[in-house]
């Protein structure tokens, strides 16, 4: 049987590693309960951009893995070999409550001798490493491994982060992996400047289901500031704390993963109550939130969705219930306004093959109206009505709270007709006002442009490419996520044929499968027709025979050029659909798919100024 590693020893083999530049010891983090076991070996994935040399890999003679809730766990490697992830399943299999993700390079080490041993328990744990899901924010990254490899450098978070021993070890013999979790991700985020007293907010929020971000930046565009945010996934939850860590830096404390840990964990809700009525002299126990919203995941209604299920009963699917967690809290903390958006197809969805039309969208408005506090008013709006670039339409559920707005007058279920969401104000732009300061004549497939090619052409280009310092991006600048897929030479044939046909694919690329679009310059007599999902090769460029970038991606959201995204640049297969019938409703959410699942940046914002509007008009 393999032999634990005790608490002395654990410490006095990382001792005399620091001394010993000839070995290797790999720096990386996990999440618990993520160490997975394949017999006889341990596992650790290479991905594409990792710092890790596969010669330097033979090297390694100690693993050292670490969160920021628990001490380190330390493992002695012996190197065996590499395998890919299709090798390792065909040898081996994969555990039963296991899946499949990555399609990297593994190195294996033995696990003949020493075995993980956990502090805290004294046992030892499962025994296979495989990094997965992780955060990989190029900033966390930059710091931790500056920190870990700088002798001079000083990092007071990363301090208190790191346990003592590893930040002790030469950093000659330092290789940290580019996964870091989403606990350092949220700490070494934070300022290290000393705080200062916060202003109170005039109007706040709360975001569940959060994604990326997209509908908290709107609300903050018109005026409201966020206290609390709520994403399951790590990624996008990055995505959305990088973007806020200098103005909103208490979200890397008041943010949650799981929304059920703020319904069932009544400890937890009180102690956010607590820091916010501290920081913010707001008590959400008391109605003086303003508002919460929230998106719970959509897939199981989608058309796309559907598609997915894997005949799958909606019923089955957890997701698909996070409303009523939504509606919960609601009636816990009672804002004086909530927003649930959603998917079209929950108005026509059904719990089952042969349930009634609707019934789905039908429990959701009576689970909100049965808290019996708010007018409660719904409406399919289209986000090119708001100055969107696209159709996308959403159904939107608000509530205006009975005992400070006024009985609506007119009568009906209509939203907008009632004034609780806006009038349509349209100012959509036309794809190429949208993009065509970001065509690169000289791109090439495969290739990366790094700077902008020209000046704003117009005015929505300029209110996109303004930055938080109200600076504007101008030529030669950097600009990032213009990255381009790199086609065949026969996909580039096809393209080109489509926007040289108006859109039309020649019969001899005609294919059973999904077809792409090509994106026009200027919309038709009835606007935008377009909803940018999560697949980037949905659609093709106007202009030049490709799938568009991250950063014209994220135009179509209208997200401003500043707003930086975390994780894979795309994914496919399970690892983006899962599989509910085989239980894995996990979805790994790259950067086109956060983006894709996003609320509009400039829908929301129109709708947050009608909120600010009618919070003025009642002052609440």
């Amino acid at each position: 049987m393999a032999r634990l590693l005790t608490p002395k020893e654990y410490g006095n083999t990382t001792g005399r590693l620091a001394t010993n530049d000839k070995k290797i010891v790999l720096v990386g983090t996990y999440k618990s309960g993520q160490l997975e076991k394949w017999s006889e070996y341990y596992n650790y994935p290479i991905y594409d951009g990792d710092d890790i040399d596969l010669e330097v890999a033979k090297q390694v003679n100690e693993i050292w893995l670490f969160n920021a809730k628990k001490d380190p766990v330390c493992l002695r490697a012996k190197f065996i070999g590499f395998k890919t992830r299709d090798e390792l399943k065909a040898e081996y299999g994969y555990p039963a409550t296991g899946k499949p993700h990555g399609t990297g390079t593994y190195i294996l080490y033995s696990t003949s001798k020493t075995r993980l041993y956990n502090p805290a328990s004294g046992l030892a744990e499962k025994v296979i490493v495989r990094l997965q899901d992780f955060a990989t924010s190029k900033f966390v990254l930059k710091k931790l491994r500056t920190y870990l490899t700088s002798p001079d450098y000083k990092d007071p978070i990363l301090a208190n982060c790191l346990p003592p021993l590893l930040t002790k070890i030469s950093p000659k013999v330092l290789r940290v992996c580019e996964a870091v979790q989403t606990d350092f991700t949220a700490k070494l985020l934070k300022p290290t400047t000393p705080k200062t007293k916060i202003t109170r907010p005039k109007f706040t929020f709360f975001d569940l289901f959060a994604g990326c971000g997209g509908l908290s930046l709107g609300l903050e565009r018109a005026g409201f500031t966020p206290l609390l945010v709520n994403e399951l996934n790590s990624d996008a939850m990055s995505t959305y704390l990088l973007n806020r860590r200098d103005e909103f830096p208490w979200l890397c404390d008041n943010n949650v993963s799981n929304v059920k840990d703020l319904v069932l964990n009544e400890n937890m809700l009180d102690g956010f109550r607590a820091t916010i009525l501290r920081n913010f002299d707001i008590d959400i126990y008391n109605g003086e939130l303003d508002l919460i919203c929230g998106g719970p995941p959509c897939q199981g209604f989608s058309g796309l969705g559907i598609r997915r299920s894997y005949s799958v009963e909606k019923k089955q699917l957890p997701s698909n219930y996070l409303y009523q967690d939504m509606a919960f809290l609601v009636n816990r903390i009672r804002p004086k306004i909530f927003l649930f958006e959603n998917v079209r197809g929950l108005l026509s969805a059904r719990w089952t093959d042969d349930g009634e039309k609707g019934e789905i969208f039908k429990d959701v408005l009576k689970t909100f109206r049965n808290i019996g506090a708010y007018y409660v008013r719904y409406k399919l709006v289209h986000a090119k009505d708001y100055g969107v670039p696209q159709n996308r339409p959403r159904i939107l559920i608000v509530g205006l709270r009975r005992d400070i707005f006024p009985a609506p007058v007119v009568k009906g279920d209509d939203a907008v007709m009632a004034g609780f969401l806006p009038k349509p104000v349209g100012g959509y732009p036309t794809i190429e006002e949208l993009l065509g300061d970001l065509v690169d004549p000289d791109y090439q497939r495969g290739s990366v442009t790094r700077t902008y090619p020209c000046s704003p052409q117009n005015g929505f280009q300029l209110r996109l490419r303004t930055k938080r310092d109200g600076t504007i991006f101008a030529a030669g600048d950097e600009v990032s996520e213009m990255e381009y897929s790199n086609h065949s030479d026969l996909i580039v044939e096809k393209f080109t044929e489509m926007i040289r046909n108006g859109g039309v694919i020649p019969d001899r690329f005609r294919t059973k499968k999904f077809a792409q679009k090509v994106l026009p310059r200027v919309w038709g007599k009835d606007g935008p027709s377009i909803t940018a999902c999560s697949a980037p090769d949905d659609y093709v460029h106007f202009c030049q025979p490709r799938s568009l970038t991250v950063r014209e991606w994220a135009r179509l959201q209208t997200f401003p050029d500043w707003y930086v995204f975390a994780g894979k640049r795309t994914t496919g297969g399970l690892r983006r659909a899962g599989n509910p019938r085989e239980g894995i409703f996990d979805r790994e959410l790259p950067k086109y798919t956060q983006i894709g699942n996003a609320v509009p940046v400039e829908l929301a914002y129109n709708i947050g100024r009608n909120f600010v509007k009618l919070l003025e008009e009642c002052n609440a």
